[in-house]
């Protein structure tokens, strides 16, 4: 998956990784930056951020559209981020604060002919 985000109003830090070595959660920092209205940044699967993390520093909002394929046999997850010697360790957080429940889509049926 993909996500297109567009800050609506507000700043905010993104904090983005990759993955260096998923079996030892390791990461590298691919985006430390703050957004403001009007910015559009991008997460894609495999590159450039997947792994995000935003935190407004005012009130905020954004507008996230999200291109398929997504995997449904995958899971949300949360890290908490650890720093050691600039290397970057995601530490999987077993119990989140909330929780989200997927629901299956019944929209409209997607276009092939895209």
């Amino acid at each position: 998956m993909t996500v297109l985000t567009r800050v609506l109003f507000g700043l905010a830090d993104v904090e983005a990784y990759d993955w260096q070595d998923r079996t030892n959660y390791t990461a590298d920092k691919v985006r430390n930056q703050t957004v403001q209205p009007g910015e559009i940044f991008t997460c894609h699967p495999d590159s450039g951020g997947n792994i995000h993390s935003i935190t407004a520093r005012k009130p905020f909002a954004m507008l996230d559209v999200i291109i398929p394929p997504y995997s449904a046999e995958r899971e949300c997850q949360y890290y908490r981020v650890q720093t050691w010697k600039n290397t970057f360790r995601l530490k999987p957080i077993v119990e989140p604060y909330f929780v989200i429940e997927p629901e299956p889509y019944v929209g409209f049926p997607a276009l092939d002919t895209l």
